[in-house]
C-alpha cells in the first residue's frame, strides 16, 4: 500500500532527523561515508549526540558522529574467513565471502567493545526541499535553503565548533529532498534522478557560498529524488556530489588545546559505550533520544 504523503521528506518537519538515519542506516550510502574514512560495513553512528556528553560546557548537538568497528581478536576473523571459504568451496566473489565471514563473527559477539575511538568524523546536516506545490523547478520553489548572511555565518560557526572538538574529519552535507514522482517503475526512477539533479543545479549559487575557500570541512550535496510507492529509505534515486573533499583536521596537529579536548572526547565516548551492550551487527546506529534522554538503538522505543 502506498505511504501517506507525510512519509516523504518534503512533507516531514523532522526531515533533517530522518536524513541522518538515511545516511547512517540505509544501504548504498558509501558515496557519503567512504570519503570520510567510514566503511559502510564495520562502523558505529551516534545521531543527535549532545555535545555536553563529550566535553564540559559544550552546547548543542552533533547531527552524526561516527567511527569504525574492529574485532576483539583479529585472528578470529581469519578463522571465520577460512571457514566460509571452505563452505562455499571457492565459489563467490572474495568481497562477498569476506562480508559473510565478518557478519557471522559479529553475530557471534566478536566485535571489540567498546569500539576504537581513534578515528572520529562529524557531519553537520542541512535539509532543503522542493515544494510539493511547485508548478516547476526553480530556486524560488526550493524551501529551507538558509541563504542569508546570518545563517551562513551560523553554519560556518557550527562546523568550526566541530573541528575544535578534535574529530579527524568534518563534513557539511546539504540534503536536497524532492517530491515523489510516479510512472512506469524504471521510468519513475530516471525521472526522480533528473528532478533531483535539476533542483541541485538551481541551488548552485547557495551551495557555493556555504564555506570559505580555505576550510578543511568537506561539502557534499546529497540530492534525493523520491519515487512514489515507498519512502526514501526504500524507493529513491539519490546522488552524493562532493563539491570539496573532507580534509584531515589541521587543529589536531597544530593546536594543543584541541588535542587535549580530543582526549577528553575519547574518554567520555568510552564511558558512553560502556553503558551500551555489545552489538551483533557490522553497522550500529544509536540516537541520543530527546524523549528519554538516553542513548538507544535507532528505531527502538524509549526505555521506561
Amino acid at each position: 500500500m502506498p505511504p501517506t504523503p507525510s512519509t516523504y521528506l518534503v512533507e516531514d518537519p523532522e526531515r533533517e532527523r530522518r536524513t541522518a538515519r538515511l545516511i547512517a542506516d540505509a544501504p548504498g550510502e558509501e558515496a557519503i561515508l567512504n570519503p570520510l574514512g567510514i566503511p559502510i560495513g564495520g562502523s558505529w553512528f551516534l545521531l543527535e549526540l549532545q555535545k555536553g556528553r563529550l566535553f564540559t560546557a559544550e552546547l548543542g548537538d552533533i547531527d552524526i558522529l561516527a567511527g569504525r568497528l574492529d574485532w576483539g581478536d583479529p585472528t578470529e576473523f581469519q578463522r571465520a574467513l577460512a571457514a566460509v571459504r571452505k563452505e562455499v568451496k571457492g565459489r563467490g566473489h572474495p568481497s562477498t565471502i569476506a562480508f559473510l565471514a565478518a557478519q557471522r563473527l559479529a553475530n557471534d559477539g566478536g566485535l571489540r567493545w567498546p569500539p576504537p575511538t581513534d578515528w572520529l568524523v562529524a557531519i553537520e546536516l542541512k535539509c532543503a526541499y522542493l515544494s510539493p506545490k511547485a508548478p516547476h523547478i526553480s530556486r524560488e520553489h526550493v524551501k529551507s535553503v538558509k541563504p542569508s548572511a546570518q545563517k551562513v555565518a551560523h553554519l560556518r560557526q557550527q562546523v568550526s565548533d566541530l573541528l575544535k572538538l578534535g574529530v579527524n574529519r568534518v563534513a557539511l552535507v546539504d540534503v536536497i529532498a524532492n517530491p515523489p514522482v510516479s510512472g512506469p517503475d524504471g521510468g519513475a526512477w530516471v525521472t526522480a534522478a533528473a528532478v533531483a539533479s535539476e533542483t541541485r543545479r538551481t541551488m548552485a549559487c547557495d551551495l557555493d557560498a556555504r564555506l570559505p575557500s580555505d576550510s578543511p570541512v568537506g561539502h557534499c550535496a546529497y540530492t534525493i529524488g523520491a519515487v512514489d510507492g515507498g519512502d526514501e529509505s526504500r524507493r529513491a534515486a539519490s546522488s552524493a556530489d562532493w563539491r570539496r573533499p573532507p580534509l584531515d583536521n589541521p587543529l589536531l596537529a597544530n593546536d594543543p588545546t584541541v588535542r587535549a579536548r580530543r582526549r577528553e572526547v575519547e574518554a567520555n565516548l568510552l564511558k558512553i559505550f560502556e553503558t551500551i551492550q555489545r552489538p551483533l551487527n557490522l553497522r550500529v546506529v544509536y540516537r541520543d533520544c530527546p524523549g528519554c534522554r538516553r542513548l538507544h538503538l535507532e528505531g527502538q522505543p524509549c526505555s521506561p
